[in-house]
């Protein structure tokens, strides 16, 4: 199979999106096993004499590009969405409720931060044998963990639901 880039912008979003899934899945697969078959170490040692391995400095920095470049897409696509909506004030696009799914998306999503932020615990926790009492640090770590999660419920929900409701018409 050769791949000719000439022809990407022919491609696609399903295709495109597919072949960055399977990237992605390799490069975390082989960064993942290198790090634990070849350099696994403890990152956080209180010997100041102790080296980490290369492995764990790739692994950071693997983590660190793909938050980066998620982030980048994310305010890229949100960019696009607000351009796309000002520009079409279309309500219905084969006969969905775009709009609607729209508001219930950006609401649902804000009111999922917020409550999680509020409901945030914000106890010490051990990290290491240390105490670990950022207030802000924990508020966050706890925001994300349970929006994501709440997120991921609700996804599977909607697939399980989707699954269930959609009828295909044979000719």
């Amino acid at each position: 199979m050769k791949l000719n880039f000439t022809n990407i912008q022919t491609w696609s979003t399903e295709r495109i999106s597919q072949r960055v899934l399977y990237l992605i899945i390799a490069l975390t697969g082989v960064i993942f096993l290198l790090f634990w078959l070849v350099g696994f170490s403890q990152p956080f040692v209180d010997d100041p004499n102790f080296n980490a391995p290369l492995f764990t400095d790739v692994l950071l920095v693997f983590v660190a590009i793909l938050a980066i470049v998620a982030l980048a897409l994310a305010i890229w696509a949100l960019w696009r969405e607000i351009k796309m909506s000002r520009q079409n004030k279309i309500v219905l696009d084969n006969n969905i409720p775009v709009g609607k799914i729209r508001r219930y998306v950006i609401l649902g999503t804000l009111a999922s931060v917020l409550l999680t932020g509020l409901f945030a615990s914000r106890e010490a926790i051990s990290v290491n044998g240390n105490q670990y009492t950022d207030w802000l640090g924990l508020t966050a770590s706890d925001l994300f963990v349970n929006t994501s999660i709440i997120m991921i419920v609700d996804a599977i929900g909607t697939v399980i639901y989707g699954a269930t409701k959609y009828r295909r018409k044979r000719k």
